[in-house]
């Protein structure tokens, strides 16, 4: 499998995923993806209002007298100084779900390859002198490198690895992970949920997977299911004997793991022609699905053998549904281009929405806590919305991404949102809503699409590079633990 391949694979859920736009940057550079400059976008010559290519090739970094590092950015900038001059909202094609990677045309290439020879002429002559990386131990792209998904329980870290499958990987001592086992599966690792003694993977076109994790030194795969036809595993929750997988094009499955050795399709749901199920929550007897261009469909599965679908809420104009959340009578849908939904599930056959926000970005994720939702963003960084009352969702804060980041995924601790922004995790103090602020970040090099919080500790799934823990016990000064190729 080629290097284009991967990425459309990569691209078919983060289908904004787009190439970084270079910023003005102070210090040591993120070593593995270019050499130490100052990019200033609206001065530089090599602005001409498109974004730049990346250049991962350029594998150098400067001697400045530190040991090479990835760039923490403590900012301390406020949402009201964090001016988004930098962000460049791409093309409503450019955001197709679906996308099949890129093409430049061939001026863009030919002015790449002009760029990347002038770019080596000066760096051969700048001073200080130029060095190969060497120092430390960062692992080379793997297909296997490729994590979507982590969840944290006890010392060990599931990740969803791609074409790795699952990697276990023992946290306890965060600044000297292991991977102590896993499975290597036949799909696309995607999603992974932990009950017990066993991981659910959701593993793309191989469908559910069950691997015994009890000895996490050996793990076991010990049952699963194939996909229905035209289906693709992306995402699964498991509740009491049952996995609910969303199964892509195919709809809901339901599928009794009681026995995890033989597990059944008891019973599911094909909820739309033109859905793609990309997300599922289940709250007391019914199932509630992202389903894309479909919207939110709610599905009675008090019978697993005869689900049905009782009620949904079909997007709103430019609406994609990719994630949702549920509490009490509210379920709260991240709904791409038309931003948060509210939609009352009270009477599942009538579902009604009642309000929501439209942020004028590409929502992806959501977490509700307390009153408030936290949304990410693609184009829009982070933004809080108080839903105390539904029927008038308002903004009351946020803060926007880094220049070239995406916000993908959002986790909230005490008085932090950890954002997982494309090409690095931003810290921001929510403390004060209406003055949310930046105290920090960490690049992670290439594209973080998940993070989870545990502790001190904030776990990040990057799509390229694998699992990465950051040490966040001081938001404001954030450390390295360990940058694992698994």
């Amino acid at each position: 499998m080629n290097y284009l391949t991967q990425s459309r694979v990569v691209c078919r859920r983060h289908a904004s995923l787009r190439l970084p736009t270079p910023v003005l940057m102070e210090g040591p550079f993120p070593e593995l993806f270019g050499v130490r400059m100052r990019h200033d976008i609206k001065g530089s010559p090599l602005s001409s209002g498109r974004q730049r290519p990346y250049l991962p090739e350029l594998l150098l970094v400067v001697r400045n007298g530190q040991s090479p590092g990835r760039q923490a950015m403590n900012t301390g900038q406020t949402e009201n100084n964090s001016k988004r001059e930098h962000a460049t909202k791409p093309s409503p094609l450019a955001k197709s779900k679906h996308c099949h990677g890129s093409r430049r045309a061939p001026r863009d290439r030919f002015n790449t390859a002009v760029f990347v020879w002038v770019l080596t002429l000066l760096v051969a002559a700048a001073q200080p002198r130029l060095e190969p990386l060497r120092t430390g131990r960062w692992p080379e792209f793997t297909y296997g490198a490729a994590a979507h998904d982590v969840k944290v329980v006890g010392k060990y870290a599931y990740v969803a690895m791609g074409y790795g499958g699952l990697a276990v990987i023992d946290v306890s001592n965060p600044t000297n992970c292991v991977r102590v086992g896993g499975w290597d599966t036949k799909g696309w690792g995607y999603s992974v949920a932990v009950v017990g003694n066993y991981a659910y993977l959701a593993d793309y076109d191989a469908g559910l997977q069950v691997i015994d994790v009890s000895n996490p030194t050996n793990c076991v795969r010990v049952g699963g299911c194939t996909n229905d036809p035209g289906g693709t595993a992306c995402s699964v929750t498991v509740a009491g004997n049952y996995a609910y997988v969303a199964d892509g094009y195919a709809g809901l499955l339901v599928i009794d793991v009681s026995n995890p050795t033989n597990c059944v399709r008891v019973g599911g749901s094909f909820a739309s022609a033109y859905g793609y199920h990309e997300g599922v929550v289940v709250a007391g007897k019914y199932a509630y699905v992202a389903n894309d261009d479909a919207g939110l469909q709610v599905i009675d599965v008090s019978n697993p053998t005869n689900c049905v679908q009782v009620g949904g809420y079909t997007n709103d104009p430019g609406g994609a549904a990719r994630s949702v959340v549920v509490a009490g009578n509210y379920a709260y849908v991240a709904d791409y281009g038309a931003g948060l939904q509210v939609i009352d599930v009270s009477n599942p056959a009538n579902c009604v929405r009642v309000g929501g926000y439209y942020s004028g970005g590409y929502a992806h994720g959501v977490a509700l806590v307390g009153n408030y939702a936290y949304m990410a963003d693609d184009t829009e960084g982070l933004e809080v919305i108080d839903v105390r009352n539904p029927l008038n969702c308002v903004r009351v804060g946020g803060f926007t991404n880094t220049a070239g980041g995406s916000g993908f995924g959002v986790a909230v601790a005490e008085n932090y949102a950890y954002v997982a922004d494309g090409i690095c995790l931003q810290i921001i103090d929510v403390s004060n809503l209406n003055n949310c602020v930046q105290v920090s970040g960490w690049w992670t090099g290439e594209w973080a699409v998940s993070v989870a919080v545990q502790g001190h500790y904030a776990y990040i799934a990057d799509s390229f590079l694998g699992l990465q823990v950051i040490d966040v016990s001081d938001p404001a000064r954030p450390r390295p633990c360990h940058w694992s190729g698994y």
